[in-house]
């Protein structure tokens, strides 16, 4: 943002008409003509009178940087061009018109894109295995999958299963949420324990926006009709309206020293009031910005409910967050 002011002074009469003809000669503009950065000077710069603004690829860490700037005629600038600042918040730059009777002052800010992890560019991690080869459920609890340089996964594997491939029924192999997302989506085995849940760890600090959420067939089957002993080992009841079975599911956020941001629950199932119960087994899109989660560095998932025996299986196919800038300490 660009702020203009005048620059007004009680004088007399008498000064004004002796000095305008000496003023009318001296420059009146406050005007940041050009803008670059010293250390980036290819980057892409919106220069307006809405302020100064960037957006750097998320891999540049440090916002020390150089701003290189020329002015209106006359003008002066605090701070001056070729100062080296810290951009990991908002700079103001005031010029100063050359007749002194102007000022305008200019905000720069360095903003990051708004991203959506892409799961099908994720590789698998030593030691894990891929959802699709001999899977069964021992393999769910895998050690991570990671993509490099912005998130790291725990408690996650990849589905890299071709459509067609995977019997269509309610057994262990049938885990994919839809037709659209195999191949696509992440699958994530987390707990009811918040202290073993699965984590989303990022590199950078993010506000988190959305995260697409879907039960797998198994979670999904376990909660609308149950599974048998043949099925996943055990019996395990069907949610249901008798028993007032309430299914949740919990995103709770973290900064960069592990403290608590914020916690954002969602209902996956509730059969608290009949007959208006559900369950939700389809693709679900829920939005964490709402939650307040703001720099996050970690994200947890878990799940509660009155039981703790419906299988906490389930897909992430879209996470989106936007990346905060990662300041460093002034030079």
């Amino acid at each position: 943002m660009k702020i203009k002011f005048a620059i007004i002074s009680i004088i007399s009469a008498a000064f004004i008409c002796y000095s305008c003809s000496a003023e009318l000669a001296k420059g009146s503009e406050t005007e940041i003509e050009t803008f670059k950065f010293l250390e980036y000077p290819d980057q892409q710069i919106s220069l307006s009178y809405e302020g100064i603004t960037t957006q750097m690829p998320v891999e540049i860490e440090d916002l020390r940087m150089t701003p290189i700037f020329t002015l209106s005629r006359g003008a002066t600038s605090s701070p001056e061009s070729g100062v080296k600042q810290d951009f990991g918040k908002t700079v103001k730059i005031g010029v100063t018109s050359e007749n002194n009777l102007y000022f305008s002052l200019y905000e720069v800010n360095i903003n990051y894109p708004h991203s959506t992890v892409d799961f099908s560019t994720l590789s698998i991690a030593s030691g894990a295995y891929e959802y699709g080869t001999a899977f069964d459920l021992g393999y769910m609890k895998l050690s991570s999958v990671s993509q490099e340089g912005l998130v790291k996964f725990y408690g996650f594997g990849k589905s890299n299963t071709a459509a067609g491939t995977i019997p269509a029924d309610k057994t262990l192999s049938q885990f994919y949420p839809n037709e659209a997302q195999k191949g696509k989506a992440v699958m994530v085995s987390t707990s009811y324990d918040i202290n073993t849940a699965a984590t989303i760890e990022l590199t950078r600090p993010a506000n988190i926006d959305t995260i697409t959420f879907t039960p797998s067939v198994l979670m999904a089957t376990a909660m609308t009709e149950g599974l048998t002993a043949a099925e996943y080992g055990v019996d395990v009841k069907a949610l249901n309206a008798n028993d007032k079975d309430v299914l949740k599911v919990h995103f709770v956020g973290y900064d960069k020293n592990g403290d608590f941001i914020a916690e954002k629950e969602y209902l996956l199932a509730d059969f608290t009031y009949a007959p208006n119960t559900f369950a939700r087994t389809g693709r679900q899109q829920f939005n964490l910005l709402t939650s307040l989660i703001r720099e996050a560095k970690s994200l947890k998932i878990y799940l509660s409910g009155t039981r703790n025996d419906i299988p906490a299986v389930f897909f992430i196919d879209a996470m989106a967050y936007k990346v905060l800038p990662q300041p460093q300490p002034t030079e």
